[in-house]
C-alpha cells in the first residue's frame, strides 16, 4: 500500500486530467478511507465511486476507489 486515499488525493490530484480520473486499488479498507476523505472529496468537487472487484481463480476480492474530477 501506498498511501490512505486522502493522503493519495492530496499527492496526485494536481496530477489528474479535467474530466479525468484517479483509480486506487484498495482492501477492505475501501469504504471506511472514501468516507475519513469526504471533506478532501468535497473540497476538490470529486466524485468517489468504490466498486469490489473479484481476484480471478480466487475467492478474494479486492476493491477499486475511483474519484473523478467534476
Amino acid at each position: 500500500a501506498v498511501a490512505n486515499l486522502e493522503k493519495l488525493l492530496t499527492w496526485c490530484w494536481p496530477l489528474v486530467a479535467e474530466q479525468g480520473s484517479l483509480v486506487s486499488l484498495k482492501g477492505e479498507s475501501a469504504p471506511t478511507e472514501a468516507a475519513a476523505a469526504a471533506g478532501t472529496l468535497r473540497r476538490l468537487g470529486a466524485v468517489a465511486e468504490i466498486r469490489e472487484l473479484p481476484v480471478p481463480g480466487t475467492a478474494e476480492h479486492t476493491w477499486a476507489v475511483i474519484v473523478q474530477k467534476a
